[in-house]
């Protein structure tokens, strides 16, 4: 006959379950769980298929054999050298426990014990009932997931995609989540979203898994609309519907001290990412095929750093700075084939530097000999950079505008 009893022996003591079937050949010591044939075996972390963790073995168990296993109460162990008051969690090593909370993404996290001295631990099973769900198990590596992965859609901060009527639904849920805990982040699995994210919640960073993570705002809206401050959105791809007249960017900024980074616009109605928040941060994007500016900083765009972002066909400037932007920073951006201007700071309080912009509206291409390039649009081109190929050679010279005129180096 199983149950539970309260019972004191040796090694711990508290409520134990009694006469339990081991499913492996399980180390005393080692945390289980309760696996599909309603076996204790050992749990692991790094799987949701072998969580939550349920008891604690303070005695071996063996395939098939009765044993006990501790589910709430005390134990001790010589072998022990914890920290006193230190949260224990279940661990990514199998059967362990860990002071160290697991991060890494498709972890689990259950905060299962507390440490009174180096070798003596309260261990609670179900959880001491503090962690992000409200007791319980939680994934770990972010505050909220989102996925398809149907086997996870019972766990309080995974968002299905099967249970939501639209992606927008499904990404509102999430920001909603995340909105209630003061903040957080959301890991959004490798998939197509068709629909819009709307992050209006404070310290809130979105994460993809790469650009295999493609959230598509079509002709819906702007594909990533960022309002809450301190938000991050980085490593995945958006788009919206080119050519529609919608005036949909593909991330849209208006909250302050944002971070857009590494994020790939494939393709959008408007501006590939518009920032008209202050103190915004546009880094290692790679943008194309855009109806308006690659990059567009609004009139309260202030203090923005555009940096080190890739920007291809444009249907206005490669790089757009509003008059009333003001002291903005532009440096290390490559840009090619735009309409209107490579990099126009209308603010004229910006530091612009070092970027490498090629095409149309820059210069005229020298065949057989390097020089100085000819001018073909206007603007203020003081600390601009360009570069002038020789086709025939295999030489460039890199020309900086300085004090009104060009200056030139040359590399092989």
């Amino acid at each position: 006959m199983s149950g539970f009893i309260f019972n004191n022996f040796v090694k711990g003591s508290g409520l134990v379950a009694e006469h339990i079937q081991g499913g492996a050949t399980v180390a005393a010591y080692s945390v289980v769980y309760i696996n599909a044939t309603g076996r204790w075996v050992t749990a692991d972390a790094d799987a949701l298929a072998t969580m939550p963790v349920v008891g604690l073995a303070t005695e071996p168990l063996r395939v098939g054999q009765r044993g006990r296993v501790l589910v709430q109460g005390f134990a001790s162990s010589n072998t022990w050298t914890w920290t006193p008051g230190a949260l224990l969690y279940a661990s990514t090593v199998a059967g362990g426990l860990t002071e160290t909370e697991p991060v890494g993404v498709g972890d689990v996290v259950q905060e299962i014990g507390i440490a009174f001295s180096a070798t003596e631990i309260y261990f609670n099973g179900a959880g001491l009932g503090s962690s992000a769900s409200g007791g319980g198990t939680v994934l770990a590596g972010a505050t909220a997931y989102v996925g398809s992965e149907p086997t996870l859609a019972g766990y309080a901060n995974y968002f299905y995609t099967g249970d939501y009527g639209t992606h927008t639904l499904l990404f509102a849920a999430a920001v909603d989540y995340v909105g209630v805990l003061g903040g957080g982040s959301i890991s959004v699995e490798a998939m197509t979203y068709t629909g819009i994210l709307v992050v209006d919640e404070d310290e809130v960073e979105v994460y993809g898994q790469g650009w295999d993570t493609y959230i598509s705002g079509a002709a819906a809206g702007h594909a990533i609309a960022v309002s809450g401050a301190r938000c991050i959105i980085t490593d995945l791809r958006v788009s919206t519907t080119g050519g529609a007249t919608n005036n949909f960017d593909g991330v849209n900024v208006t909250g302050s001290d944002c971070t857009v980074d590494r994020i790939w616009v494939s393709d959008s109605d408007r501006h590939g990412v518009f920032v008209n928040g202050a103190g915004g941060k546009i880094q290692h994007n790679l943008i194309e095929s855009v109806d308006d500016n690659g990059v567009s900083i609004g009139a309260t765009g202030d203090s923005t750093i555009v940096s080190n972002n890739e920007i291809d066909t444009t249907g206005a400037d490669g790089i757009l700075v509003d008059a009333d932007g003001e002291n903005c920073v532009v440096n290390g951006n490559k840009i090619t084939a735009w309409t209107g201007e490579a990099i126009d700071d209308n603010s004229l309080t910006s530091s612009v530097g070092n970027d490498n912009w090629a095409g149309a509206g820059s210069y005229q291409v020298q065949t057989g000999v390097i020089a100085e390039p000819t001018v073909t649009a206007g603007g203020a081109w003081e600390g601009r950079i360009i570069q002038v190929e020789n086709s025939d050679e295999a030489r460039y010279f890199q020309w900086t505008y300085k004090n009104a005129g060009w200056r030139g180096v040359e590399s092989l």
